[in-house]
């Protein structure tokens, strides 16, 4: 109580007598009962904001996802639908066009076509294979090793082929590429 007397004097008044003045202030407060307990609401308002925001975040990042897994089910349904027979096609181990290094792929693949092959035309045997084998090589070795590497390297790789394919062998009828195989060595 003789704090308050010394408040405005504060300049002249010692720190030690000040936190003194201080909890004896608070002392006076539980005892009359006008303290609050419990945390500010300051801290309540931070917490609900915090919370809110996590679970909107939560919310969000599930539909998407489950819009993106539908999505993607609906295109490979639709692709696998086209799909009438599979060309299989031996293994591929080629240079890359690295110039600062010697780098290899090996790699295996096999074609969807959306036509089925005559029966007893497979990959030993079809007329398509001089081509198939010709276009592959030339569109892998036109790739590095880093462009490969690369989080879509594989399917920039997969869609040049199917593209080249399509151009240069439309009576094969790709409709997709599958890697069965797919090494980069440095």
């Amino acid at each position: 109580m003789a704090c308050g007397i010394f408040r405005a004097a504060r300049l002249i008044w010692p720190p030690a007598c000040l936190s003194q003045c201080a909890m004896e202030n608070e002392n006076e407060k539980v005892a009359n009962g006008s303290a609050r307990g419990g945390p500010p609401i300051i801290t309540i308002v931070l917490v609900a904001i915090i919370a809110a925001g996590g679970a909107g975040g939560g919310v969000y990042f599930f539909v998407k996802r489950s819009v993106r897994s539908t999505v993607v089910k609906a295109v490979s349904a639709h692709a696998e639908d086209n799909v009438k027979d599979v060309f299989p096609l031996d293994q591929f181990v080629v240079n890359l066009a690295d110039s600062d290094h010697a780098s290899f792929l090996r790699l295996g693949l096999e074609l969807g076509l959306s036509k089925k092959l005559p029966s007893g035309e497979g990959e030993k045997s079809s007329r398509f294979v001089p081509q198939v084998r010709d276009v592959i090589l030339t569109v892998v070795t036109s790739f590095q090793s880093s462009q490969l590497l690369a989080p879509d390297g594989k399917k920039k790789l997969k869609e040049q082929i199917l593209e080249v394919l399509r151009k240069k062998v439309p009576d094969l009828h790709v409709a997709e590429v599958y890697f069965t195989d797919f090494i980069v060595q440095q």
